[in-house]
């Protein structure tokens, strides 16, 4: 993604509902947003499926793990974006709880993400890597991340919950899941 696709894509939007981006400029990283903005990775508009406004339960996701959206990497958010939409695909509203029972708070070189809980079923195969995330990015007004993000300290320790795991005695829907592999979709798709 680069400048006049994100222009494009702004430009499909009605006044009301407009987004205001700005470019980061060479030299600057993630961490200097300017104030009342929130920075947002590229990865996340392309390979994770986001798309603006956020949907309700991409905000409950952070507010309840009380992460930043810029604290979250784009294999974190993969698993967010797979998780809704593969319970979408079984008509089923997905819910925070249920996504507990698939994942766990992870944090690897300074950024949150989310590991498969020990024993839950495999929802999806990630793409295999995505590569300089850190370095694309750029930063949209904070009104337009509708969710109460929460800066949290990446040294905390993250303890374990323990919950059970879906199987077809602890869920009615266990029968219908089925592994969906990882693909890019458009908005409308979901």
């Amino acid at each position: 993604m680069d400048e006049s696709s994100v222009r494009s894509s702004d430009d499909r939007h009605s006044d009301a509902s407009r987004v205001w981006f700005v470019y980061s400029q060479e030299g600057v990283t993630g961490a200097d947003a300017p104030a009342g903005y929130v920075t947002m990775w590229v990865d996340f508009f392309g390979d994770c499926n986001l798309w603006l406004p956020l949907t309700v339960f991409v905000a409950k996701v952070l507010e309840g793990y009380k992460i930043h959206i810029s604290q979250l990497g784009p294999f974190g958010m993969i698993r967010v974006r797979n998780f809704e939409y593969t319970f979408r695909a079984l008509s089923l509203e997905p819910t925070i709880a249920d996504f507990w029972r698939f994942y766990q708070l992870t944090v690897h070189t300074g950024f949150f993400s989310f590991g498969q809980r020990h024993g839950s079923p495999k929802l999806m195969t990630p793409p295999k890597g995505i590569t300089k995330w850190k370095t694309r990015f750029f930063y949209v007004k904070a009104a337009a991340v509708a969710a109460k993000m929460t800066f949290r300290n990446v040294t905390e320790t993250i303890i374990a919950k323990t919950i059970a795991v879906p199987r077809a005695d602890t869920v009615e829907w266990f029968p219908w899941l089925r592994l969906i592999e990882w693909k890019k979709l458009s908005n409308l798709q979901l």
